[in-house]
This record gives C-alpha cells, sequence and structure tokens, in this order.
C-alpha cells in the first residue's frame, strides 16, 4: 500500500504479523498528507508457512533493508518504521542498515514486540544495547493487553538504547491503531483498550508526524 505522491521523505512502515496494510490507512494518511511519502509493504503472503515461522522476523528485516537501501538511492530521506511484529523487523533493519553504513533519518516503531511465545519470552531485538545513531521513537500502548505481554513489550526498546523518544498513550490498546474488519477483530483479540479507534490513531499520528519533522534534515 502507498499513500501520499513523491516527495524528499519517505517512510516505510512494516505492518504487525499477519496484519493487510490496509488496516493502517487511516492511521498513516496524515501523516502522507503532511508531506511524507508512505509505504507499507505486504513482505509476505499469509499461509500455513507463515504461522509455521518459515517467514521469520529477521527474514522480514532483511527484506526491508533492501526496500529501505532502495528508497535512500533515489535520495529520499528514509525513515524506517513498524507496529508490533513490524516494530522488532524494523528494528532489525535499522541495526543491519547502521552495520552497512546506511543512515536512516530515524526510527517509528508503534507497540513494538519483541517476539518469542508469550508463555517463555525469549528477547532477540532488544537482547543487547545498541545505537543507530539517532533516538528512536518508541510509542507504548498503555493497555497493550495480551497481544504485547509485557515480557516483550516496548519498555524493552526503551531499554536498549541509551537515548530514545518513549512516549506512552494511555488507555490506548495494542491494535487501536487499526481500521476495518481488521481493526475490529484485532481489538476483540487483544483488548484492554479505553481509547477509541478514531482517538488512538489520532494521537500516534500527530506524534509521528512531530518526529518525521524534528528529524528531517532537508
Amino acid at each position: 500500500m502507498g499513500l501520499g505522491s513523491a516527495t524528499a521523505r519517505h517512510l516505510l512502515f512494516l505492518p504487525g504479523f499477519l496484519t493487510p496494510a490496509g488496516a493502517y490507512r487511516q492511521l498513516l494518511a496524515p501523516v502522507a498528507a503532511a508531506g511524507t511519502a508512505v509505504t507499507v509493504p505486504q513482505l509476505y503472503r499469509p499461509s500455513p508457512a507463515v504461522l509455521m515461522g518459515r517467514f521469520t522476523t529477521s527474514d522480514e528485516a532483511q527484506a526491508a533493508v533492501a526496500l529501505t537501501r532502495g528508497l535512500g538511492d533515489g535520495g529520499a530521506q528514509v525513515f524506517l518504521g513498524g507496529h508490533s511484529r513490524g516494530g522488532q523487523a524494523a528494528w532489525l533493519a535499522a541495526q543491519q542498515l547502521r552495520k552497512q553504513g546506511i543512515q536512516i533519518n530515524g526510527l517509528l516503531l508503534l507497540d513494538p514486540v519483541d517476539g518469542g511465545n508469550p508463555r517463555s519470552p525469549q528477547r532477540v531485538a532488544t537482547a543487547r544495547p545498541t545505537d543507530f545513531g539517532f533516538e528512536p521513537l518508541i510509542i507504548g500502548a498503555g493497555a497493550g493487553g495480551k497481544c504485547a505481554p509485557a515480557a516483550v513489550n516496548h519498555e524493552w526498546f526503551a531499554k536498549a538504547v541509551a537515548l530514545s523518544r518513549h512516549v506512552v498513550i494511555q488507555g490506548m490498546g495494542h491494535a487501536d491503531v487499526l481500521n476495518g474488519v481488521t481493526g475490529d477483530l484485532a481489538r476483540r483479540l487483544c483488548g484492554g483498550s479505553t481509547l477509541t479507534p478514531h482517538e488512538a490513531r489520532e494521537q500516534v499520528s500527530a506524534v509521528f508526524m512531530e518526529y518525521i519533522e524534528e528529524h528531517d534534515s532537508g
């Protein structure tokens, strides 16, 4: 899914696990309207193989690295972001890009979850301290619910960097930003929300736009 016309700024945003790109349209449309072209790629097709773990977060991160490099080669200022597992993949991709000497403008994580089975969590992305060369934006859902268990939630991403923009939106559930039927189903699954989806999306979009403007090097 692409939003906005070609500009000097581009946000590549990775969706949550098995979440269709279109479920982020209402969240990211204001970002595009403010002058940042947005791409939400569908890097894998939902299938039994994916559910069995055959397209891992590391696979997703590698694919995101290739897309990010392509955007940067076109001269755009590139921001990388993601929600839930997509946030974990974006974090891993940003680490890989840093190792390759490629500097992106910023990293926007929306209630990221660091993988693992909630019954036996194992943090991968945040297991060691990291440095991106800038402060990442980490937005946490204050009422994350069972889809973002405390053992692997946004707090660990904030702890893994020396400096971050860590914003916790009180009352927001993990899936409140999603629109359409996907959003309805995900909110029933994840639970824990006291905000309306519109209120959650409005707050997150505003924080996204403020962060992008502050990290615009143009």
